[in-house]
């Protein structure tokens, strides 16, 4: 799930869709911090992520920019049960 469309108005829609995934029984969410409209134009917005895994008790998974082990120890979110 990227983070919507505007850059502005983004929080209260992707709130909407997170109740919307937990209404419908859905297990864990992967999280692409990205604008539909950023493509591949700049690396994932990270520091979105705590904001994000506070508005659900759902699991993530952390999508985007991640390459190599480095990545997954300095860049990536940090995950919980």
């Amino acid at each position: 799930m990227r983070l919507g469309d505007d850059p502005e108005t983004w929080r209260q829609l992707f709130i909407e869709r997170l109740r919307l995934f937990e209404d419908c029984d859905v297990h864990a969410i992967t999280v692409h911090p990205r604008f539909s409209t950023e493509k591949l134009k700049r690396r994932v917005r990270w520091e979105e992520f705590p904001w994000i895994a506070a508005q659900t008790s759902l699991p993530l998974i952390g999508n985007g920019d991640v390459c190599s082990l480095k990545d997954v120890e300095t860049t990536a979110p940090p995950s919980s049960p």
